[in-house]
């Protein structure tokens, strides 16, 4: 009888550290995702940003106001 408890026991501490580690990795895959979306907007951002000052030779009034 205690060989059975002690069998289901190290099934239940087995499936929930599975349980733990995946959950861990799939929290850190998502973040790491969303970071590269936040970077790719933001390339996109400053490319589109240097792209208007190239034609128009001068930045936009709105950014020079804030650093001024």
């Amino acid at each position: 009888m205690i060989s059975q408890i002690l069998t289901i026991l190290g099934v239940l501490i087995g499936a929930l550290t599975s349980y733990l580690s995946t959950s861990a990795a799939e929290r850190a895959r998502h973040r790491r995702t969303l970071a590269t979306r936040w970077d790719e907007r933001k390339l996109d951002t400053y490319i589109e940003y240097a792209t208007c000052v190239k034609e128009d030779g001068v930045p936009p009034s709105g950014v020079a106001a804030i650093s001024a």
